[in-house]
């Protein structure tokens, strides 16, 4: 009963380091196909099109999700390991970028979307004073 326990706590350990990466690699995955969209879209369009100008637009989203998470990690360089602050260098603050940007991608690309759309409708409407 003792080694089945331990088998569980080391899947379990396993399970939570591999879960650790898993928004590094979605941040990683939305990268590539927004840049790949963008330079199809590009390639058979021209850059004047709203397809290209879309994917651009959700390629900047994602890599502005990067940068606030890597300056959320170099605003406070330490993580709690088992109750001691431990620090952060700078060749490691890159990788955990990657990850908070997985996890902030789900904020700021539904953001960027909302504010681009209200930024379109405010320059479609006409002025209170203007005549029909």
């Amino acid at each position: 009963m003792r080694a089945g326990a331990s088998a569980q706590q080391a899947l379990a350990a396993d399970i939570d380091y591999m879960v650790f990466y898993l928004f590094a690699a979605l941040f990683a995955v939305s990268l590539l196909v927004a840049l790949a969209a963008s330079a199809v879209c590009w390639l058979r369009f021209g850059l004047k099109a709203n397809g290209t100008r879309l994917w651009l637009f959700v390629m900047g989203c994602v890599l502005f999700s990067y940068l606030i998470g890597l300056a959320l990690i170099s605003h406070d360089p330490y993580f709690d390991d088992n109750g001691v602050p431990e620090f952060i260098p700078w060749r490691f603050r890159w990788g955990w970028a990657w990850i908070y940007a997985g996890l902030l991608q789900f904020a700021v690309i539904p953001c960027g979307f909302g504010l681009r759309a209200g930024l379109r409708f405010l320059g479609r409407r006409k002025p209170a004073g203007a005549a029909e």
